[in-house]
């Protein structure tokens, strides 16, 4: 059987420019006020989820997770709340610390889309860089227990 899923936007934004995607191909406006998800609305949408048979929480859709400033907090959240957490990111503004906070909060899988990483402003070096951090400290933290994906 299939595990249920749903997905929620952490962040009303992305960084990168995707041709693929309504937002980075310039097709979708400009978010106005607050980007980041409230707390109230996380927990409502929580909460929802709980009413179904769900387990899996995607924090993610066309945006990028690491652009909030408390990731690793959602994360823990949707953990305590009984779900999988996952997310797909460009890993452009990834560093060490936010792996760290978001692998020590549970998450269970994390998918990086390089192709999205490349149509943004940073060196490709530092994404890589960011790419080994992962895999290291998914090893040391975690003894790989979170899923890494790479496309």
């Amino acid at each position: 059987m299939n595990p249920n899923i749903v997905i929620i936007e952490t962040v009303g934004i992305c960084n990168a420019h995707c041709k693929y995607c309504p937002q980075g191909a310039g097709l979708l406006s400009k978010p106005t006020g607050d980007i980041f998800i409230s707390e109230k609305t996380l927990s409502k949408a929580l909460e929802l989820a709980k009413l179904g048979v769900n387990e899996v929480i995607y924090l993610h859709h066309r945006v990028e997770p690491f652009l909030h400033p408390n990731i690793g907090d959602i994360v823990r959240q949707v953990r305590e709340a009984g779900f999988l957490a996952c997310f797909s990111s460009n890993f452009a503004c990834a560093n060490s610390n936010k792996i760290k906070e978001v692998l020590l909060a549970g998450i269970t899988q994390i998918e990086v889309h390089l192709s999205g990483g490349l149509t943004t402003k940073t060196p490709v070096d530092k994404i890589f860089k960011n790419i080994l951090a992962l895999f290291k400290l998914n090893k040391e933290l975690r003894n790989n227990g979170c899923r890494i994906d790479i496309n």
